[in-house]
């Protein structure tokens, strides 16, 4: 566009050497264009990748430019998604990990980016934000296997919503053509981790470094 732009000028230069008024508006349907297209795209961008809705949740795939604002404020990714955040699931930790899920997903295809960012958790019946689930990057190629990770906000735990969330992303990544299996690592400590896990379909599977590890095939 911005080549295109420059021979335009060039061009409505030379025809209204004599008459800049002319000169301005030959240009304003091209200007136009380009600002519309820029605000479609960034209308795009800006929604979210997917949804997938449950009895009690909807998990939202974000962006690309929604996770960017969650790095620099959350309550900027609370404002586009006209709902609250419950508090600490975006904590420096997360929003650390989110920095580099970013990297990650300027370096590959957006219709990869489901494997790279976060899903936000959103409570229906409140319809708030009480967590995160996702995936630390695309299956890998050889096995077609890939790693899940979530956190819940306190105030909300021990009713089953996270296991509520593991099952519909599990479901969903395992109905993908590259993805024949997925697993976890958890504190062996993490007995609410270990049930999310189990109530998920995940069978323990020994140890990985010092955790546990948990898989589940299709």
């Amino acid at each position: 566009k911005a080549a295109t732009y420059e021979q335009l000028k060039t061009e409505l230069a030379q025809q209204h050497q004599s008459d800049i008024t002319a000169y301005t508006n030959a240009k304003s349907d091209f200007i136009q264009e380009m600002i519309e297209e820029a605000l479609a795209w960034d209308r795009e961008a800006k929604r979210p990748l997917r949804i997938l809705i449950t009895s009690r949740l909807q998990l939202i795939a974000l962006s690309q430019p929604q996770l960017e604002s969650c790095v620099q404020d959350p309550s900027l990714l609370a404002a586009n998604l006209k709902l609250p955040l419950a508090e600490g699931i975006f904590n420096p930790i997360v929003r650390q990990a989110s920095c580099i899920k970013v990297s990650t997903m300027q370096l590959t295809k957006p219709e990869r980016h489901h494997w790279q960012t976060y899903w936000l958790i959103v409570r229906r019946d409140k319809n708030i934000g009480i967590g995160t689930i996702g995936f630390k990057g695309e299956p890998d190629p050889q096995q077609y296997k890939v790693e899940i990770g979530y956190g819940l906000s306190p105030h909300h735990r021990q009713q089953g919503f996270m296991t509520e969330a593991a099952q519909t992303l599990t479901r969903w990544a395992l109905a993908q053509s590259d993805c024949l299996g997925i697993f976890a690592t958890t504190d062996p400590d993490n007995v609410t981790s270990h049930r999310v896990l189990e109530n998920s379909g995940y069978v323990q599977k020994g140890m990985k470094d010092d955790a546990w590890l948990w898989e589940i095939n299709d």
